[in-house]
């Protein structure tokens, strides 16, 4: 049992989808997963339990009698509403030695119609057994299904000092975290369970929900204030004397209360646009699987997903960017990653051609045949701030316009250089006005182009280890990155 992979492994190795979200902060990763149990619990009593729901399902109510759906979670119960949890059939993962007596509840007294619950069946993990470790809660109902994790990362590198909270909606996800449960009670102290828990799960198929209730999920999500955890290890210890956790407790308060007021409305903004276009974007996945699409509408239906994956990755960095700026436990870790630039600026120079060609600019680059690693703190960042920056030029100069990206090595260092050059048949045309929306934020107000600021994105490149600059001419911009080098002399 102990090569077995855990929870957060599984979802680490599929595909990111819609629907889901992660946080891999030590400093946020419990908070994340409190809030998250607590909307869930909110959600299943608007969407499951609550009578005049528009997604209920009397005829699957009816075959199982007062339970509404089932759940897998370890080590404990997470929910503490009886009269919820009183209608979820429920299994708790927890280690071999706790497994001897069962988790009894008293009567669920909140609602007289509901059963009261005696205890609750325990699946035993075998001692070394790594989900033991892991804090998990697996939902189906015939609404929606529904998976949350709290783990160890799974970066080796990175186990000993962060958490990852991850959750998601998507089917695939659920499906697969299932599987790693389902190998443990098949074959494990509890397989004589295994018969009665599958024919629960017929009832309870995994299913796509309807588009409104990770919507809903979205909104009890911001309504949840993070729990009060003063200086605590990820093992839930205490690294202070009392005094100590007091007073940092008040300082982060402090920090909390002085945060700008539109960092809390970029927070709220980020999760009510992002869960729409996610939504939008699977449906036209699930589209694109068809064999039967005219082939214009299937060309429709690809500029839409790219769209939705543009807004998606937009709003993403906005919200890292929110995050590394104002909350100090964001802070990225000192862990380097080695890349391939060359293969990043392959992968992306066509999209970023696309995004310039619609605002009438033209692109090209300059580089070595062969370029060495760089090694930076996080690949998938460099990513979004590099598109960020192609994004902000686009906004920020007038119709016509040429931006020039020029690759070198700079010592230990590699230099990207992006020059902008002005239209020479119109030398008087004027340059778009961009707004300052807060501390992050630029607003081009006749096209509707939001991007990251220079200060933000100086912040981001400074976060990855990097640094960028900027040099401001009357007709031309010149902004400078400069990467370190990977330790690896072989280029890519």
């Amino acid at each position: 049992m102990e090569h077995l992979p855990t929870l957060t492994q599984v979802f680490a190795a599929l595909e990111p989808e819609p629907w889901s979200e992660s946080s891999s902060s030590s400093g946020n990763a419990q908070q994340s997963w409190h809030r998250a149990i607590a909307a869930m619990s909110q959600l299943v009593k608007q969407v499951v339990l609550a009578p005049d729901s528009v997604f209920s399902h009397p005829k699957v109510a009816a075959e199982v009698c007062d339970q509404q759906g089932i759940m897998f979670c370890g080590p404990t119960p997470v929910f503490n509403d009886l009269a919820t949890l009183a209608h979820l059939k429920t299994w708790i993962f927890t280690p071999e030695n706790r497994a001897c007596t069962a988790f009894q509840l008293p009567p669920a007294l909140e609602s007289p119609a509901v059963t009261p619950i005696a205890s609750l069946p325990v699946i035993p993990l075998p001692k070394g057994d790594p989900l033991i470790q892991e804090q998990f809660c697996l939902i189906q109902t015939p609404q929606f299904c529904w998976v949350a994790i709290l783990g160890q990362h799974p970066d080796p590198a990175e186990a000993d000092r962060l958490q990852q909270f991850q959750f998601s909606f998507e089917p695939a996800i659920v499906q697969q975290v299932w599987m790693a449960l389902q190998f443990r009670i098949e074959y494990g102290p509890a397989h004589r369970q295994y018969p009665s828990i599958q024919k629960w799960r017929q009832q309870f198929p995994v299913i796509i929900p309807d588009y409104r209730i990770p919507t809903q999920f979205a909104r009890e999500l911001l309504n949840q204030s993070p729990p009060i955890s003063p200086a605590k290890t990820l093992r839930g210890k205490s690294t202070h004397s009392p005094l100590e956790e007091k007073k940092d407790y008040e300082r982060r308060e402090e920090d909390r209360q002085s945060q700008p007021k539109d960092v809390d409305l970029l927070k709220v903004l980020s999760h009510e646009v992002r869960t729409p276009l996610t939504t939008i974007q699977t449906l036209a996945r699930l589209l694109l699987k068809r064999t039967d699409l005219p082939t214009e509408v299937t060309k429709r239906i690809e500029a839409i997903q790219r769209e939705c994956s543009g807004q998606i990755d937009r709003f993403g960095l906005i919200f890292r960017a929110m995050e590394l700026t104002h909350d100090g436990c964001q802070a990225l870790s000192n862990h380097l990653t080695p890349i391939s630039l060359q293969e990043l600026l392959e992968e992306n120079l066509s999209r970023w051609q696309t995004h310039t060609a619609r605002r009438n600019l033209t692109l090209d680059i300059a580089s070595p045949e062969l370029l060495p690693a760089i090694a930076i703190r996080d690949p998938h960042l460099l990513d979004q701030v590099l598109t960020g920056l192609i994004e902000y030029l686009s906004y920020s100069l007038p119709t016509g316009s040429h931006i020039h990206l020029d690759v070198a090595l700079a010592g230990p260092q590699l230099k990207l250089q992006l020059k902008t050059q002005s239209n020479e048949t119109d030398p008087l045309a004027e340059s778009p006005m961009l707004k300052a929306v807060g501390q992050l934020l630029m607003f081009q107000p006749e096209t509707g182009g939001l991007s990251l600021s220079l200060p933000a994105t100086k912040h981001l490149f400074q976060a990855l280890g990097g640094k960028l600059t900027v040099r401001k001419h009357h007709q031309s911009e010149v902004l400078t990155i400069f990467l370190p080098l990977g330790t690896e002399s072989n280029a890519y």
